[in-house]
């Protein structure tokens, strides 16, 4: 039985369609022009490389300019209004709410940003904790450390804790841990469970016999 769940946020507490993500990597984009005299294309390929190499751009920014990574998210995503591109999400709110295990966010964005997205769908009352990048040290999924720490937290076996993430990168380790893996909108060797929608999850899980007995 699965006792907790470690939702990823952007992109999988809100589809892709939303705009939300661009919106935050446009402000990277301007930032990193801004900052640093790039021209708009150098820029994006900064962005984009940092991501690549580093997990995050924030860390790259870190890594090569000493900037920390509260003061650049601060300056960037945490700049974008959630309420713009997300509205309350009813659906999702009843999914979530019918799920009989303990629920937590579990993301490489910042508390105040997690916190504005959360607020922005009405989901905020489910999830028990905001697994954010400052609790993992500042060092993004899929860092082993950041997934032992939440277990360490919740404690609780790894094989009673799910993930659901929409970058399959980010349930490799977790897989290696034991957890049960979720993985939206694709297929991956270390998803145990593919969803085509966030909103399918419930009846997985009553489906696969992964929830308690109120989901019978």
């Amino acid at each position: 039985m699965l006792k907790a769940l470690l939702f990823d946020l952007d992109e999988t507490l809100y589809h892709p369609d939303s705009g939300m993500l661009q919106a935050g990597d446009r402000t990277i984009t301007q930032y990193l022009c801004d900052e640093f005299g790039c021209d708009w294309g150098e820029a994006e390929q900064l962005r984009v490389g940092f991501t690549h190499r580093y997990g995050t751009t924030a860390a790259g920014v870190e890594a090569q300019f000493g900037t920390s990574q509260a003061d650049f998210y601060a300056a960037t995503v945490e700049q974008v209004d959630p309420t713009h591109y997300l509205r309350p999400a009813p659906e999702l709110n009843a999914m979530l709410a019918a799920i009989p295990a303990q629920l937590h966010v579990f993301t490489n964005a910042t508390r105040p940003y997690a916190d504005g997205v959360l607020r922005a769908l009405g989901i905020t009352a489910h999830f028990a904790h905001v697994f954010d990048i400052e609790f993992a040290g500042w060092r993004p999924k899929p860092a082993l450390q950041i997934y032992q720490r939440a277990i360490a937290v919740l404690d609780l076996p790894p094989e009673q804790i799910g993930i659901i993430e929409d970058n399959p990168a980010n349930l490799v380790p977790a897989c290696d841990l034991g957890m049960i893996t979720f993985l939206l909108r694709q297929d991956h060797e270390a998803a145990h469970y593919s969803l085509s929608d966030i909103l399918d999850l419930h009846d997985i899980l009553c489906k696969e016999k992964l929830c308690p007995q109120r989901c019978e």
